[in-house]
């Protein structure tokens, strides 16, 4: 396994973030999370419809869910953009000290990943978990029975 190193954002990187967040904000997807599901089944519907065009490149729209969806667990966390790389590839995410533990997100890579998964509410509840999960270790770092 390689070893991995954080970061800070490359001038590229950032203006990617900051392009990404600009169009985000036009489609209103920084209102709520919500809005980042309800745009992801128009995208999908979209890419449905348009199967004989195969080839669009959805990239652009993947890294506005992307930054959408990374914003608002920001707004929620207080974690902050950097780039991990394991020298031979970096990827854009979020991370933060909560409690005494170090927690990294990869919104770009959770788009990605996730985004053939159907489920009308699938960055809600990402997002959900997410916010659970560090509440939990938290409660278990500042739990004086964890002592």
């Amino acid at each position: 396994m390689s070893e991995i190193h954080v970061r800070q954002l490359s001038d590229a990187e950032q203006q990617r973030i900051l392009n990404a967040g600009e169009l985000a904000e036009r489609q209103n997807l920084l209102d709520s999370v919500d809005s980042i599901d309800v745009r992801a089944t128009e995208l999908r519907a979209i890419q449905i419809a348009d199967t004989e065009k195969s080839g669009q490149d959805l990239s652009e729209s993947l890294d506005v869910l992307a930054v959408a969806l990374g914003f608002h667990i920001q707004q929620a966390t207080g974690m902050q953009w950097a780039s991990v790389t394991d020298g031979h590839q970096s990827t854009l995410v979020l991370i933060g000290v909560h409690g005494e533990n170090t927690v990294v997100v990869y919104p770009f890579d959770v788009v990605e990943r996730r985004w053939h998964n159907t489920d009308p509410d699938l960055f809600r509840s990402y997002v959900d978990e997410v916010l659970r999960s560090i509440t939990e270790s938290r409660t278990v770092v500042e739990s004086p029975e964890s002592d």
